[in-house]
């Protein structure tokens, strides 16, 4: 996410530079091959970017379905929305003016006045657009992170933290302090109009006086961008990510004592772990060539190798979400890949699919909030799985053929409610079932008591008559 944006100003430069030589450097720098440009972030870049948006699209729309409705799902939307901003915004400035450099490309009339009359009028615009969509993308890895370490450091408060109207309202926050941070960077270049050799007029990207004021340079440019974009994420991630290995490698130890929830959000963590650690591959060269520039030294082509591999990781989320993601995976695959199906049909796939994952808890991105309704869903089937299998003793006496009460006395080990457990009316065949403690005896013995036939009483399995 950490795309070097303020390059643009160098390859302006450097066009300027390779017009009147080919041996011209600029400050310490050696202008690139041409070769290298149009391959790098002429070709490559373009590429990945393309197949980028296509995946952030589709990663949008799965995430967006009502079945994957969560807190954490909703932080993905937002950073595949950023992610798409920042991809545009690097094929904008740097892929296709990248393509020009090559000499076929370079007399083709839409490359010739994209870089003439287009290019120069909107950089101005989506210069300080990809500084926000970078800005917002980094510190919304870091809110996943965060995420994550409650729901895996501290699972008793993620029911109350992570909700999805915190989720929203964390999301609304970074956007909002993206702008703010980012607004001085509107007035940081403009465009001018200057005439050719050929007496022909042409836009031309310049920067403005603040751009140049060495107090701006100095604090906002090089220390608050190298603090606020880099270190401070960079120690939030490392930390919070550590903390989060160290009790999934804990847990492993005890995995035979973790409940399926508690499996489904450590395995949720693994798949951020690796989004992060891509994260780092991609931008330690951001960094790297940072802090060159802080020494005074410009190496257009470290940068512009940077700029591919935040490219690169605004693009590969798409498939790390279908790697680790089984829910997410099948979603997809229900939403895109059933074109033979009526929308009857993969509603109902759907509908089917929430249910088998909200009584299971398998696989990947789901919803956290309904957790202890299904776990006491479950917890309540298997009560009853071994109430059915015990030997119960059945006391009555049939007198007159009529309806009377019953009483079971049911040894067992657990002493866990039913959730969800109705009376029913009572009549021929019919049962009405409570659950109670049998009054002064043992707290882990209970009693049914149905109103049924007597007839029905005699060696019947009471599951039957229910």
């Amino acid at each position: 996410k950490l795309i070097l944006l303020d390059s643009l100003l160098q390859e302006k430069n450097m066009n300027e530079n390779r017009s009147n030589s080919s041996d011209e450097t600029l400050g310490q720098e050696v202008v690139p091959d041409p070769l290298f440009e149009f391959w790098v972030p002429g070709v490559l870049l373009n590429c990945v970017g393309f197949l980028g948006l296509l995946g952030n699209f589709i990663s949008i729309i799965v995430l967006s379905r009502p079945i994957m409705k969560s807190s954490l799902n909703f932080i993905l939307i937002g950073l595949a929305s950023f992610d798409t901003v920042l991809i545009l915004t690097s094929i904008l400035m740097f892929g296709l003016p990248g393509l020009q450099t090559y000499e076929g490309f370079n007399r083709n009339v839409f490359f010739s006045t994209y870089q003439d009359n287009v290019f120069p009028i909107i950089t101005p615009y989506i210069y300080p657009v990809g500084l926000l969509a970078q800005t917002g993308s980094v510190y919304l890895t870091v809110c996943v992170t965060l995420e994550r370490y409650v729901a895996v450091c501290k699972p008793m408060k993620a029911k109350v933290i992570c909700t999805y109207r915190r989720a929203k309202i964390a999301v609304a926050i970074i956007t909002a302090v993206a702008v703010g941070y980012n607004m001085p960077r509107f007035w940081e270049i403009t465009n001018t109009i200057e005439k050719t050799e050929n007496n022909r007029y042409r836009y031309e990207v310049v920067p403005t006086d603040l751009r140049q004021n060495k107090y701006y340079i100095e604090i906002y440019i090089n220390w608050m961008y190298l603090i606020f974009i880099y270190l401070l994420p960079f120690s939030l991630l490392a930390g919070f990510n550590t903390l989060i290995f160290l009790q999934i490698r804990k847990a492993n130890t005890n995995r035979a004592q973790l409940t399926r929830s508690e499996r489904r959000e450590r395995g949720l963590a693994m798949m951020l772990i690796c989004v992060v650690f891509i994260f780092f591959l991609c931008n330690i060269l951001a960094l790297v060539v940072n802090v060159l520039e802080h020494l005074g030294h410009l190496y257009y082509p470290l940068t512009q190798t940077s700029n591919l591999l935040v490219t690169f990781n605004s693009s590969v989320n798409f498939i790390v979400y279908c790697i680790f993601g089984e829910k997410f995976k099948k979603v997809f695959l229900l939403t895109f890949c059933s074109a033979t199906k009526s929308k009857a049909t993969r509603r109902e796939e759907l509908v089917r699919l929430n249910s088998v994952y909200h009584h299971h808890h398998h696989g990947a991105i789901n919803g956290s909030r309904r957790d202890s309704v299904f776990r006491r869903h479950s917890e309540s089937a298997r009560l009853l799985e071994r109430i059915e299998k015990r030997q119960m003793i059945v006391r009555t006496s049939a007198k007159n053929h009529r309806q009377m009460p019953v009483v079971k006395i049911i040894e067992e080990d657990d002493s866990s409610s039913f959730p969800g457990t109705s009376r029913g009316g009572g009549g021929g065949g019919e049962t009405r079932q409570s659950l109670r403690t049998v009054a002064g005896g043992n707290p882990r013995k209970f009693a049914i008591s149905y109103s049924i036939h007597p007839d029905q009483l005699v060696h019947e399995n009471p599951s039957k008559s229910q």
